[in-house]
């Protein structure tokens, strides 16, 4: 039976065939903060509280399960009265109804992806594993991503991943096994042959009860160490141990 086994353990990739990511801190850095500010920026406070309490509730679960970007303006206009459509933060004031203001506040959660952590999802895939990201997120989110992080090197998302999983697309989130299944059908792997990284122990859990193994790394950083390959000739192709952080 496959367990979770603790971003401390050793990364076991023997028999692995694919490597499955989490986006959200596992990939891409999140700044908790610096989203609130912008909420609150452009007037914003009562979903800038969801953010700070970790809450998934109405507003962000729903786009999570593919609810539209006018569906999120729309309820950001309900829930925050006083919503303004622009911020400081841009050069122009956006036509009423733009959502701009919304928008890129919420984007503000994203700052950035370490360009090491592209660089060895790359170096796996040339390697030969296949490579997947599997999150809980929203268009809105994976549209900025698309655009703006992933281009260093001149790539894209293509060069990195052989498939991306999102449950704004599946209509369905993690841990619901069905998520689950929809990788292992759709890159045609057995339960045993994936490696799958989290931060989530919720999302590792139901990885688990699926038969993957599955990473708890609740950083987002280990992982980089515990997939780099040891340079040493005795253990070439092999993976390093991960000490505690």
């Amino acid at each position: 039976m496959s367990v979770i086994c603790p971003a401390e353990a050793l990364f076991c990739t023997y028999m692995k065939k694919l490597i499955l990511f989490d986006f959200g801190a596992v990939i891409v850095t999140l700044d908790k903060q610096r989203c609130i500010d912008a909420l609150r920026q452009v007037g914003c406070g009562e979903i800038a509280s969801y953010v700070d309490e970790h809450r998934s509730e109405d507003l962000f679960h729903e786009i999570e399960l593919g609810g539209s970007t006018e569906d999120f303006v729309r309820n950001v206009e309900r829930l925050c009265p006083n919503y303004r459509h622009c911020s400081e933060g841009f050069q122009d004031t956006p036509p009423r109804g733009s959502g701009e203001g919304a928008l890129w506040a919420w984007n503000q959660l994203l700052a950035g992806i370490p360009v090491e952590k592209l660089r060895l999802i790359k170096q796996l895939r040339d390697e030969g594993y296949k490579t997947a990201v599997l999150s809980n997120t929203n268009w809105i989110h994976w549209e900025y991503s698309l655009k703006n992080l992933f281009t260093v090197d001149g790539l894209t998302i293509d060069d990195y991943f052989d498939h991306v999983f999102l449950s704004c697309d599946l209509k369905v989130v993690k841990p619901d096994p069905r998520i689950y299944q929809a990788v292992l059908d759709t890159m045609h792997v057995k339960p045993e042959e994936v490696l799958f990284i989290d931060d989530s122990k919720v999302n590792c859990e139901g990885a688990r009860r699926m038969g993957i193994e599955a990473v708890h790394d609740p950083t987002g950083n280990a992982w980089v160490r515990g997939l780099t390959p040891d340079p040493s000739p005795a253990r070439r192709g092999a993976y390093n141990t991960i000490s505690p952080l």
